[in-house]
């Protein structure tokens, strides 16, 4: 769970770009998008005829539709704070970390870490994008599948961040430095890991909405591998504890429960129409099975 980037030092002519601001799981997706380039010397809005062209406006102001669900989840995160006590969610004190967990992390950096580097460095910039490849989807395809991914990544930003001041527990590396990281460590506690929370109640997210479809057995093995996967990456990484992951999991399962529990008709409404999503793309007989 990180801030985003920093950004390029750009070129010797240049000052470079400020990078972005990103969220607290992934690194300034909100709002990103293509470019388009336009004439200097003839604008597109200088032909003739053009500027007066005038389209009708919607009634009710900006179009419904063209709203991304990037920011419509940010609504949902709005009534997790109004519906969920934070101090009610289950995330418990940490032991103080043992030798056997600081062995098995100088392990994976020595096992695992050169293999798992491309998707550490990927991963610590945003992992929805995993989450749709899994899927096989996009934000124009599930729309509102997409919405509760970005919604989860909020939700649990916040609720992690909430125990990591709790109970504001140094990384790994900063008890051995020699561990070494191969990203730059975030500037907030490691307990409970933000990416295993983020993840893991992205992959509940998806369970809840296929749950009534053919696919929907499949589809929540396979996300909560990716997410365990997601958690796994960052203690190969050196960022977190196995202990770190195993929290962070648990909160977000306590996040689910909670939610399923709480007076929260947006989530209802919300897990209603991504559900739609999916009983439209499996239709009946479409049954998955592995490979």
């Amino acid at each position: 769970m990180n801030s985003g980037s920093s950004g390029s030092s750009g070129s010797s002519g240049s000052s470079g770009s400020s990078g972005s601001s990103g969220s607290s799981g992934s690194a300034g997706h909100l709002g990103a998008g293509w470019l388009l380039a336009d004439r200097v010397d003839l604008p597109f809005v200088s032909i003739p005829g053009l500027a007066d062209l005038k389209l009708p406006l919607a009634r009710d102001g900006f179009p419904k539709g063209q709203w991304s669900p990037a920011w419509t989840a940010s609504l949902l995160l709005g009534e997790f704070c109004r519906s969920v006590n934070l101090e009610a969610l289950i995330c418990p004190r940490p032991e103080p970390p043992t030798e056997p967990e600081f062995a098995q992390l100088v392990r994976a950096a020595e096992d695992e870490r050169a293999d798992a580097l491309g998707e550490i460095l990927t991963q610590g910039q945003e992992f929805i994008t995993p989450f749709l490849a899994l899927l096989g989807i996009t934000a124009g395809s599930h729309k509102k599948t997409v919405r509760l991914l970005y919604a989860a990544e909020m939700i649990g930003a916040l609720a992690a961040m909430h125990f990591k001041d709790k109970f504001n527990r140094p990384r790994p590396s900063q008890y051995r430095p020699a561990l070494l990281p191969p990203v730059p460590v975030p500037g907030h506690a490691a307990y409970p890991s933000g990416h295993a929370t983020q993840a893991h109640l992205m992959a509940l997210f998806i369970e809840r909405a296929t749950a009534a479809t053919t696919a929907g057995k499949a589809l929540a093995q396979a996300s909560d591998a990716l997410a365990r996967r997601i958690a796994r990456n960052r203690e190969i990484a050196g960022l977190h504890f196995a202990s770190d992951s195993q929290a962070g999991e648990k909160l977000a399962a306590s996040i689910h429960d909670e939610l399923r529990t709480a007076e929260a008709p947006l989530f209802t409404q919300a897990f209603t129409e991504a559900a739609a999503e999916w009983a439209q793309h499996y239709g009946a007989g479409h049954a998955t099975t592995k490979a």
